[in-house]
């Protein structure tokens, strides 16, 4: 590979780093100061990308399920709610979406006696996408939501610190009781 197909690959592999993408939005109506329990709604599902075939559960899975729900238990905690399943004024639900993506890159190799000679090289890889509501019980309304999303690996290493830094930068967007 010469100089400038390396430089490609390397910013093709750079545009494919780890970053978490954190994102978050709110009813401008709603009034947070009043919301001070919770229970957890029926609504959590995955969206596995069918079109990929997904059988691989290393992502969605009842261990990172239990992972997910007790990190944001302990974030809902830190904002100072309560769990109340009979009476809570928000449901939480979360949503666990991967998706299957594809990238490009053209290694021009540079002209040939036969014309120029580029290389199309597609990256695949996957992006998952977790995906926190809050809805207002006595409404039923969507008043949060916050999300996050990266481009997966398959590390299993500190799964569960990896999935407490996540939920935490999440609800470091849930709006403060003035807003």
């Amino acid at each position: 590979m010469n100089k400038i197909g390396c430089i490609v690959l390397l910013i093709i592999v750079s545009a494919c780093s780890p970053e978490l993408l954190i994102n978050s939005d709110k009813d401008s109506e709603a009034n947070f100061a009043v919301y001070k329990s919770y229970a957890w709604s029926d609504d959590s599902e995955s969206d596995i990308d069918k079109s990929k075939n997904y059988n691989d559960p290393q992502y969605d899975n009842e261990l990172n399920r239990k992972r997910l729900k007790k990190a944001i238990n302990l974030e809902m905690n830190k904002l100072g709610f309560t769990l109340d399943d009979n009476n809570s004024d928000l449901l939480v639900d979360y949503h666990i979406i991967i998706k299957n993506k594809h990238d490009y890159a053209v290694n021009t190799f540079g002209e040939h006696q036969f014309g120029n000679s580029d290389q199309v090289i597609v990256y695949n890889y996957d992006e998952g996408t977790l995906v926190i509501h809050l809805v207002d019980r006595e409404k039923n309304e969507l008043v949060w939501q916050g999300s996050a999303s990266r481009v997966l690996g398959k590390q299993y290493k500190n799964v569960e610190d990896r999935i407490n830094k996540v939920v935490s930068k999440i609800f470091e967007r849930y709006p403060s009781s003035s807003e």
